[in-house]
């Protein structure tokens, strides 16, 4: 009896160490952190990385001043064309305005133009013209019927080193015609802009 008794009491007694054993390991055990947690940590950043790729992909098309490309070459907005297979006109709505050097163009090239536009047939005027990083978006409105007189007028102004025209649809009795035009880095200069037309013009014969 005295015997049975000590087995039960030794099995009781072990249980209870096995039990505080197991208790303890658990107790002192690292938590380990979920597999998901990296996984949700990973995406996070690529979303963050993802909402930066628009502004990053303008930059890497429109740097600011020096105006130097990520990949450390002078901003082209020609290069940019031909690399994009682009228009004139994506290139120039894809660039941010520098109002210092926009401004000191836009009034050049009011000056250069005013006196062609009313020279052409249908009551040309020029209803918009804005300059953004190296490029302009000139728009001059006509009487309807009179868009073919402003697309052969405007190739012999000799504006800049590239443009494109488009037509922009009508007001009323006016139509809009877009004049998009872009400037090497050379030209981006004022000055060199000024004696490149000249000579230019001299050459074409236009006036």
């Amino acid at each position: 009896m005295r015997s049975r008794l000590g087995y039960v009491v030794a099995a009781c007694v072990i249980a209870l160490l096995m039990m505080f054993y197991l208790f303890s390991s658990r107790q002192n055990q690292v938590p380990k952190e979920p597999e998901t947690g990296t996984d949700i940590a990973h995406t996070s950043d690529a979303m963050a990385q993802s909402r930066q790729q628009p502004s990053q992909r303008r930059a890497d098309l429109v740097p600011v001043a020096p105006r130097i490309t990520p990949d450390g070459n002078v901003y082209n907005p020609l290069a940019e064309r031909e690399a994009r297979n682009a228009s004139a006109r994506e290139i120039v709505q894809l660039e941010t305005r520098d109002k210092q050097w926009a401004e000191v163009r836009e009034k050049a090239l009011l000056e250069a133009i005013e006196s062609k536009v009313t020279a052409i047939p249908g009551n040309a005027a020029v209803n918009q013209l804005e300059c953004r990083t190296s490029s302009c978006e000139l728009v001059l409105e006509v009487d309807n019927g009179h868009t073919n007189d402003v697309l052969d007028a405007v190739p012999s102004w000799e504006l800049g080193d590239s443009f494109g025209i488009s037509l922009g649809g009508t007001i009323g009795s006016r139509s809009l015609v877009q004049v998009n035009v872009l400037f090497t880095p050379e030209n981006r200069d004022h000055q060199n802009y000024s004696t490149w037309r000249a000579k230019k013009l001299s050459i074409t014969g236009g006036k």
